[in-house]
């Protein structure tokens, strides 16, 4: 079976420079765990929840400390020192063996799926645990 017919196509990505706010928005309001980060239109990157997990931590200190003003520092910094600058990439044409071993070998919940160097998709293990339940 393809990685085509399972991936989520024209994900939900950020810009490289946007900030930990945009991020955690993003996140948020579209309930989604990962976001491939993009430059100029190509993927760098690849950001997850659990990597802002810190940032959630110290922003509900801050607020149970009343520092709104490190707050929006926190919340400002931009997204470089959170994004894994070597994203793990799948081609569209590979199949769900590869995606299953990739996720494995790298211990990651999602893979970029891209099209001649741009992203057209994203498959993640809920895209998978849809596809088993179905199956079953």
């Amino acid at each position: 079976m393809s990685l085509e017919s399972v991936m989520t196509r024209d994900p939900v990505a950020i810009e490289f420079n946007r900030t930990v706010r945009d991020a955690m928005e993003l996140l948020d309001s579209q309930k989604i765990r990962h976001l491939p980060v993009l430059l100029d239109g190509g993927l760098v990157g690849m950001l997850s929840d659990r990597s802002l997990q810190p940032v959630r931590k110290a922003l509900l200190d801050a607020e149970r400390w009343h520092e709104s003003e490190l707050k929006e520092i926190m919340l400002e910094q931009k997204l470089d020192d959170f994004v894994s600058r070597e994203p793990i990439f799948l081609d569209v044409s590979a199949d769900l063996a590869s995606a299953i071993d990739t996720m494995i070998e790298f211990q990651v919940g999602a893979v970029a799926v891209t099209e001649e160097g741009t992203l057209v998709g994203i498959v993640s293990y809920v895209d998978l645990l849809k596809l088993f339940r179905a199956v079953l």
